[in-house]
């Protein structure tokens, strides 16, 4: 269920690059997006590979110094109890922003900053949209805005 997840939010973010910005679902304002499914990544100072659902680049910008890069978590739990949801999104979170918030090094060989050091702008949470009770998805919108992360449904 989960890799179905990954596949979806992935074909979804490809789908949305030729769309004007306005138009995209999932896909941030970017003058040349690149999606790349499971990007190895590390933390600076951490050996330890993690790899990103998805990451995605702006083409436009990976010869500046600081290219626009923005890191996707996919989530496939069921969420339907306000009392647990909390706990649930708060860890989610605190996970994703663990692993591909602020500094991160790419260490995927054929993707274009491998090897770079680079500043991640924004993280997102994609949670399956058909197993989070609709009533809640305000409450766990807000609990990922209050740490900067953007959550989706899908």
């Amino acid at each position: 269920m989960r890799l179905e997840h990954e596949r979806n939010v992935t074909g979804t973010l490809r789908a949305d690059i030729p769309r004007p910005p306005a138009e995209r679902e999932l896909l941030p304002p970017m003058q040349e997006p690149r999606v790349d499914p499971h990007v190895g990544v590390a933390k600076e100072g951490i050996q330890e590979t993690k790899y990103a659902d998805q990451l995605v680049t702006d083409m436009a910008t990976v010869r500046s110094s600081k290219p626009h890069v923005e890191a996707f978590s996919c989530k496939s739990r069921t969420l339907k109890d306000l009392d647990e949801v909390k706990a649930i999104v708060q860890a989610d979170v605190e996970e994703a922003l663990t692993k591909y918030g602020r500094r991160l090094e790419i260490r995927r060989p054929d993707h274009p900053l491998f090897r770079r050091t680079v500043e991640v702008r924004k993280v997102h949470l994609v949670y399956e949209a058909r197993l989070v009770d609709p009533k809640l998805r305000a409450a766990i919108t807000d609990a990922g805005a209050s740490r900067g992360v953007e959550v989706h449904f899908q």
